[in-house]
């Protein structure tokens, strides 16, 4: 069975790697100062996906983009945050095309936001309610929830040599913290050291970044903790359109890793990542050496391919391979359509899994999302099992700093959560 699902994962990411060299170029937000801005192309690739320069709105000509773009109005401290990073939240702030409508989202307000000095400090707050647990982050049922306390400090320096780079530390408190902890430590469910002793019952603290970032032209190197770069949704929640969370992210992937990964900008479509890092969720106690390896690759004006895989230690998991896979489509200027692949093989579990989303932006207000999802795992200790989930919602911004994201979603077929059910959540993202 493990060798049949194996091959199935193979035979998706083939079929998607082949649909992913028909595409080319992808437009993604990046943090807006607070200038009405827009963005252009022509700029280095960092992060694995090619960044767009931000300008004011007054000297760059947005006609010259093939996709509308926007400049994203949280306070994730642009892609610089992640490498290999996908952009998935479409409440952004919009082009010209969409700030004709009638909808105007008016300036975001930022805590302390110093392009002058380089200095960024923000944060978000998310509080939300669902109905029912459903096994993954939202385990808090018919309750209110506080998931998010996040905040951020950033310094961006030059060198007296010129070399350039960023400085950024995180940290976290609420019901979600416990997720970004160093609890992938060895042994086996006894995590131990950094910051898993700062519990408070359901709620803790975590400090989920602290890391350094060095530019060399086409090259940036990245040397600490780091939210993991895998697939189209991230533990940040101003990033993410879903308030639930997928069984991949939470069951499969990392949430955060620590070591040194560099990217390289090969050319104008192609970027490489390469890098070591210390196991998974593991922060900075010795685990094992886990190799992490992707690239991403862009041909037209309306998509892009990402390939990421981590081998290795991964320490709670044993050894193992891991690889995800995303292909993303701009089908209209207010459509985007993405798939996900994952598949990973390590000694505790081998998991696979695919992932559908469809985010369509109706204004700069109101934007409606569904996604599908199908994960299975194999355990090691226990018996396979699989999961549907099906998800639709919308995220209303009723100001640049806010947005709410109701939804409904069913799980059915699912011993990973207990039961078949409907789960209906909203939540509230306010950044700062």
């Amino acid at each position: 069975m493990k060798r049949s699902m194996k091959s199935a994962a193979l035979l998706a990411l083939a079929s998607l790697t082949a649909t992913g060299a028909e595409a080319w170029g992808w437009q993604e937000s990046i943090y807006s100062r607070g200038d009405r801005t827009t963005l252009t192309s022509g700029s280095p690739s960092r992060g694995g996906v090619p960044i767009l320069s931000i300008g004011r709105q007054d000297q760059d000509d947005a006609s010259r983009l093939n996709v509308p773009a926007a400049p994203s109005v949280d306070q994730s401290a642009d892609q610089a945050a992640r490498p290999l990073t996908v952009s998935s939240n479409a409440a952004t702030m919009p082009d010209d095309f969409y700030r004709s409508s009638w909808c105007n989202l008016g300036e975001p307000i930022r805590l302390i936001d110093r392009p002058e000095s380089g200095l960024r400090v923000g944060g978000w707050q998310q509080v939300g309610f669902h109905s029912r647990n459903d096994g993954l982050f939202n385990n808090l049922e018919d309750q209110a929830a506080f998931h998010q306390t996040w905040g951020f400090v950033q310094k961006d320096f030059t060198t007296r040599s010129g070399l350039q780079g960023v400085l950024r530390g995180d940290i976290l408190y609420g019901l979600d913290a416990q997720q970004f902890q160093a609890f992938g430590n060895k042994p086996l469910g006894a995590a131990t050291g950094w910051d898993n002793g700062l519990d408070n019952g359901i709620y803790g603290w975590a400090l989920p970044q602290a890391y350094a970032d060095l530019n060399f032209d086409q090259l940036r190197v990245r040397s600490g903790r780091f939210l993991s770069p895998f697939g189209f949704e991230t533990g940040a929640a101003v990033e993410n359109f879903f308030y639930s969370r997928t069984f991949a992210f939470t069951r499969t992937q990392p949430r955060t890793l620590t070591g040194a990964v560099a990217d390289y900008q090969i050319n104008d479509t192609t970027s490489l990542i390469a890098g070591a890092t210390n196991g998974w969720d593991s922060a900075f106690d010795a685990v094992g050496v886990t190799g992490l390896a992707g690239f991403t690759r862009q041909i037209g004006g309306q998509s892009f391919f990402n390939f990421a895989s981590s081998f290795g230690e991964f320490g709670q998991r044993g050894n193992g391979y891991y690889q995800s896979a995303v292909y993303a489509y701009q089908a209209t200027e207010k459509l985007q359509l993405a798939l996900q692949s994952d598949w990973l093989s390590a000694d505790q579990s081998d998991d696979y899994g695919f992932i559908g989303y469809a985010i369509y932006r109706v204004n700069p207000c109101l934007a409606l999302g569904s996604r599908y999802e199908y994960w299975e795992t194999d355990p090691a200790a226990g018996t396979r099992q699989s999961a549907n989930s099906l998800t639709g919602g919308l995220n209303y911004r009723p100001h640049a700093n806010i947005v709410v994201r109701p939804e409904a979603r069913y799980d059915w077929n699912t011993a990973a959560t207990a039961r078949d059910a409907m789960n209906l959540g909203v939540d509230v993202v306010i950044t700062f």
